[in-house]
C-alpha cells in the first residue's frame, strides 16, 4: 500500500544468506586487505531480474560499498578491479554508503533493482530498510522512457540496424516497465506475462509487440523478415507510452 506521503517502504523478505565461499570468499578477503576498515559491504544482486533473463548470463552484478572514496582509495581499488572483472565476469559497482543513502531520490530505479534481489556476502545490509518516494520513481520512469526513445531514434537515423537497436534497448525499457507496474500495483510482477497483462490493463496500452520481442530475444531468434514491422510497432508503442507516463496518476 501507499503511505500518505506516497512513500513505499521496502522490507527485505529473505534473510541475509551466507557468503558463497566458491564465488566470493577470495574476492572479499582481497577487498578486506586493500580497503581495511573502509570496507563496508560486498553485495551481489540482480540474478533473477527479467533483464538478467534476457541477457542469459550466469554472472550476478556486484556492489562494493565503502565509507569514503578519495584518490588514494580509488588507486588502491584499481589494482584489484581488473582481477575482479576477470574472476567474476562482471564490472563491480564501487560506491560509498553515503552515496547510496542520499541518492534514492535521483536513482530510484537503479537502487530498487538492487533492493529487489540482492545478497549480502560481507558487512552491513544497508538495503535492509530503504525508502523510495513514488513521485521520484514516476519521474525517473518518464525520464527513462523519453530519454531512451530519443536515443533510439537518433541511433536509427545514424544508421544503426533495427536488430542491434532492439537488442540493446529492450532490457533497459523492460526494467522501466517493471517500475511503472510497481507504481500502480505497489509490487513487482511475478513474471513477464503478468507484467504485460498488467500494463495493458493499467495503461490501456497494446503490449503485443513488447511481448513478441521478449519471446524472440529470450530465445535468441529474432525474425529478420519481421524486424522492420516489429521496430515500427516498437517505436509506436513507446511513443504512446511517453504520453501515458507523463500524466500517470499515482
Amino acid at each position: 500500500m501507499f503511505a500518505p506521503a506516497m512513500y513505499f517502504h521496502l522490507v527485505k523478505e529473505s534473510e541475509q544468506r551466507i557468503m558463497d565461499s566458491v564465488n566470493y570468499s577470495e574476492t572479499v578477503t582481497e577487498l578486506q586487505s586493500v580497503l581495511g576498515e573502509n570496507f563496508v559491504s560486498f553485495i551481489s544482486y540482480g540474478a533473477n531480474s527479467l533483464a538478467h533473463t534476457i541477457k542469459k548470463t550466469d554472472a550476478d552484478n556486484v556492489l562494493v560499498v565503502v565509507s569514503n572514496i578519495d584518490s588514494h582509495i580509488l588507486l588502491e581499488f584499481k589494482k584489484l578491479y581488473k582481477k575482479m572483472v576477470k574472476r567474476l565476469n562482471v564490472e563491480p559497482l564501487f560506491l560509498t554508503k553515503d552515496t547510496i543513502l542520499t541518492s534514492a531520490d535521483i536513482f530510484p530505479i537503479e537502487f530498487l533493482s538492487i533492493k529487489d534481489d540482492y545478497t549480502v556476502h560481507f558487512g552491513k545490509d544497508i538495503f535492509q530498510e530503504f525508502n523510495i518516494e513514488f513521485k521520484n520513481l514516476r519521474l525517473q520512469c518518464e525520464l527513462n522512457i523519453k530519454g531512451k526513445l530519443i536515443v533510439l531514434r537518433q541511433a536509427y537515423l545514424n544508421g544503426a540496424s533495427e536488430e542491434s537497436l532492439i537488442k540493446e534497448s529492450f532490457s533497459l525499457f523492460l526494467n522501466t516497465f517493471n517500475n511503472i507496474y510497481r507504481l500502480k500495483e505497489s509490487r513487482l510482477p511475478s513474471n513477464v506475462d503478468e507484467l504485460f497483462i498488467g500494463l495493458e490493463r493499467i495503461l490501456k496500452l497494446d503490449c503485443s509487440v513488447f511481448r513478441e520481442l521478449f519471446r524472440q530475444i529470450s530465445t535468441k531468434k529474432l525474425n529478420r523478415k519481421e524486424l522492420p514491422s516489429l521496430f515500427s510497432s516498437y517505436l509506436e508503442q513507446l511513443t504512446k507510452l511517453t504520453q501515458i507516463v507523463d500524466v500517470l496518476v499515482l
